[in-house]
């Protein structure tokens, strides 16, 4: 199995072929290379909204689940 640094490395080189035989002018490419990264971003950025999501969620599972012991018991 490939380690990560070989498949960044592999996927870079492959998005690399694929824009150059494309044979579209720079402008073009920068404008579909910058649509691309705001749709990786925005997934990113859902991904990490529902890891802290779920994360709250068991935190207060955890919390209704071990209630605090109130003063005197």
């Amino acid at each position: 199995m490939l380690g990560i640094n070989a498949k960044v490395e592999d996927t870079k080189s492959q998005i690399i072929k694929v824009i150059n035989e494309a044979g579209l002018p720079s402008c073009l490419v920068d404008y579909i290379m910058t649509e691309i990264l705001n749709d990786v971003r925005l997934s990113r950025m859902n991904a990490v909204q529902k890891e802290r999501e779920a994360y709250q969620q068991e935190q207060q599972e955890h919390a209704s689940e071990n209630p605090t012991p109130k003063e005197g018991e």
